[in-house]
């Protein structure tokens, strides 16, 4: 949620809220591809880092920053061909980008993609029963 700097005494009773924070959320900020802003903090791995963003109705979507590849290099032209076709992909299997392209404050390219809730193996673990889990995974080795 953005944090609210209210200057005057009454300010927040004169102004409806949700236009408080749409102007702030416009204003300010860091924004990344003029359209999202961080929720949380980044997580650094390697050639990238991760975080969760929001848009202006607080939809959550995961960002994903791929470092050191310039913006006007062949590398970086044929990074977003292959961005470009990745957004036009539409499979229940596969994650959707949302959005792509070069953020300016990070210096490196960006994609957005829709926000999954997920659970943890480790919060099925009572439920999984050892006999089926390995009759599964014969099956798979066999076919």
């Amino acid at each position: 949620m953005a944090v609210y700097v209210f200057w005057r005494k009454n300010f927040q009773e004169e102004v409806n809220l949700a236009n408080i924070e749409y102007f702030y959320f416009i204003s300010g900020c860091k924004m990344i591809l003029g359209k999202y802003q961080i929720q949380g903090e980044k997580k650094e791995r390697g050639y990238s880092f991760t975080a969760v963003v929001i848009d202006n109705s607080d939809k959550k979507y995961f960002a994903k920053w791929i470092k050191g590849i310039n913006k006007d290099s062949q590398p970086g032209k044929l990074f977003l061909d292959k961005l470009r076709f990745l957004k036009r992909i539409k499979e229940k299997n596969i994650v959707e980008v949302q959005d792509y392209g070069y953020d300016e404050q990070e210096m490196s390219y960006c994609i957005i993609y829709d926000y999954l809730d997920y659970k943890n193996l480790t919060e099925y673990k009572e439920n999984l029963d050892v006999f089926y889990f390995f009759n599964g995974l014969k099956q798979i080795i066999i076919s």
